[in-house]
């Protein structure tokens, strides 16, 4: 079975958020991209950097990765968050006890002296 996301997951998750957002009083963001796609070729598929980029780009340089962090729960999420110049944040939700499991392998050690681990993004967002 395949871990990639249908659009109707993204749709069902981004709803999903956007009501706790609308419950903690968070009316607004900025924009929300994400790709379904897995095909190395695609700029915008992970750990490619197209979506940050177009990010970067759109913001009219209010974002800017090398001066913050990416969160996520997967291999692809940390190599991205290296290859944009971000501090990797692996989460241990979804996905995140997998891969940590794979960041403890040997050939991974570098990318785990860079990645901090937190239980849960709520956790993180904390520790900010």
């Amino acid at each position: 079975m395949s871990n990639q996301m249908t659009t109707q997951h993204m749709e069902n998750a981004i709803t999903t958020l956007m009501n706790m957002f609308g419950q903690a009083g968070i009316f607004t963001i900025d924009g929300v991209l994400y790709n379904t796609s897995n095909l190395s070729q695609d700029e915008y598929a992970k750990p490619n950097i197209g979506m940050i980029q177009r990010m970067q780009n759109e913001s009219g340089g209010q974002i800017n990765f090398k001066k913050g962090w990416y969160a996520g729960d997967s291999m692809d999420d940390i190599k991205m968050a290296v290859k944009a110049g971000a501090k990797p944040v692996l989460v241990l939700t979804g996905n995140g006890q997998k891969t940590l499991k794979e960041l403890d392998r040997h050939s991974n050690k570098d990318l785990k002296k860079k990645t901090l681990v937190f239980d849960s993004l709520l956790d993180f967002a904390n520790s900010l």
